[in-house]
């Protein structure tokens, strides 16, 4: 075995360094049709790596070397079929078998090993690379195979791989041709799920819409999709391709009555209708539009006062439908702003002004007080003390009169003095029942008498508290 790798490498290096067309070269490449075919995994491996460098140059032998490729993708070893669905992409390198080559790769596609698909579905993304149309066209005219190409184009790989904007030419190339796809159920749902999701819809929108309206008119669904899809790219819509927008979506919108697509379809009126054109085929679809919002209207819904306020632009046309049709959605007058009181500066309170207080009309309120005794204020009291004291001073024997026989003790006059002060201080405290005799009977001295008199007629009685009795001061003068 050995020695027959041995010299297949010496008739591929005798090949490379050969023109081409050469004796060598074909020697070449009728080699690795055989090896092909070998029982040696190895070696299989080996031609297909090497069957693309030279088919093309012997048409005679092209066929063979094509199919002997093909033979190993159906081989038994896992490693050699994957390498026989590597090999098909070389041999579609020139572009002639493309198109026979992607539906091989389709069929491919059946196998149960997900590695295999894996790569199969590379294999397909690369020819997609060589020629989009035509791979394209295989895949949609695949009546049969529908599952397959469904589940190709939702695989995650490929949907990325698809969004690159070189596909864009190829999706209308093949959509506006000849229609592969006679039922419409399934026209629209590959629209559906296969084209709007891809950057095709965003980039060449209005060409999608001719396609789609270009043929017979669509689903319910369909419609919905379309008009989602594409309202959401009014904001890049140029303002002279409005017009010819508000047209094709006045189209999907007659067939279409989702309340979502309505909303949306709504919300895009002031970007699309910033500016008015008079030409007759768009006042026709201002008259779609218009009956939408009307409808909306009538049912209930709150229509925007930012779109009423652009709707009102298409009064400067002359169509009585249109004008009817402004009038009747006008905007409702703005609520006015509500006033916003200056800010409050904190300032220091004015001082206030002395000014005489405003009579209320209402009564003051007089507090009932009870009146008591009042003693004598202490300079007046203090002013009679001394008055008696003197009195005392001058009606007393001083000592040494009659050598000291008749002078009381000191002690004597002191009790004395103080008898008088008892006197003075009990003024005001007799109860109010006591008569001016008992206040005497009880040897108070002259002027506390009359002064507790004098307290009796005028202050309500005040305590009960008891006054010590002692003698006046005449009584003991008087003995």
């Amino acid at each position: 075995m050995a020695r027959e790798e041995k010299e297949i490498q010496a008739i591929l290096r005798r090949a490379e360094k050969s023109p081409q067309g050469s004796n060598a070269r074909r020697t070449a490449l009728e080699t690795l049709i055989e090896l092909a075919h070998t029982e040696d995994a190895s070696l299989r491996i080996l031609a297909v790596h090497h069957i693309k460098h030279y088919f093309s140059e012997f048409s005679d032998i092209e066929e063979d070397a094509i199919n002997a490729v093909y033979d190993v993708c159906e081989d038994s070893v896992g490693r050699v079929r994957i390498e026989g669905y590597k090999a098909i992409t070389g041999l579609s390198q020139g572009g002639r078998w493309v198109k026979r080559n992607t539906d091989v790769l389709l069929q491919l596609l059946q196998s149960d090993e997900a590695a295999e698909v894996t790569v199969i579905e590379q294999a397909l993304i690369d020819h997609l690379d060589m020629d989009a149309e035509c791979v394209l066209g295989v895949l949609y005219d695949a009546e049969d195979e529908r599952e397959l190409v469904d589940r190709f184009f939702t695989n995650a790989k490929v949907r990325e791989a698809m969004e690159d904007e070189k596909y864009a030419d190829a999706y209308l190339k093949v959509r506006q041709g000849t229609p592969r796809i006679t039922d419409e159920a399934e026209f629209d749902r590959i629209i559906r799920e296969h084209v709007l999701p891809l950057s095709v819809s965003k980039t060449r929108g209005d060409q999608l819409l001719d396609l789609v309206l270009s043929r017979t008119p669509p689903s319910q669904r369909l419609a919905h999709d379309i008009v989602v899809t594409y309202i959401k790219l009014t904001p890049r819509v140029k303002p002279e391709e409005r017009a010819e927008l508000i047209c094709k979506l006045a189209d999907v919108l007659a067939l279409c009555d989702t309340e979502t697509a309505a909303v949306q379809a709504i919300s895009t009126i002031p970007v699309l209708f910033g500016t008015v054109s008079q030409e007759a085929e768009t006042i026709k679809a201002y008259r779609t539009w218009l009956a939408m919002c009307l409808q909306r209207q009538k049912q209930g819904s709150t229509i925007p006062k930012n779109v009423l306020r652009t709707i009102q632009n298409l009064s400067v046309i002359e169509d009585p439908e249109i004008q009817e049709a402004v009038l009747a959605l006008k905007p409702p007058p703005d609520k006015p702003a509500p006033t916003i009181p200056p800010p409050k500066h904190h300032q220091l309170p004015a001082r206030p002004q002395s000014q005489p207080e405003a009579s209320t009309s209402s009564p003051i309120v007089r507090i009932k007080r009870t009146q008591t005794a009042v003693s004598e204020s202490a300079p007046r009291k203090k002013a009679k003390l001394e008055e008696e004291n003197s009195l005392v001073r001058r009606m007393s024997v001083p000592v040494g009169a009659n050598n000291g026989k008749d002078a009381p003790p000191v002690e004597d006059l002191r009790m004395r003095e103080l008898s008088i002060k008892g006197g003075l201080e009990t003024k005001g405290r007799a109860r109010g029942r006591r008569s001016a005799a008992d206040v005497v009977s009880q040897e108070f001295s002259i002027k506390g008498g009359a002064a507790v008199a004098s307290a009796k007629k005028e202050t309500p009685p005040v305590s009960r508290v008891a006054t010590p009795k002692s003698a006046s001061l005449l009584d003991r003068i008087g003995r």
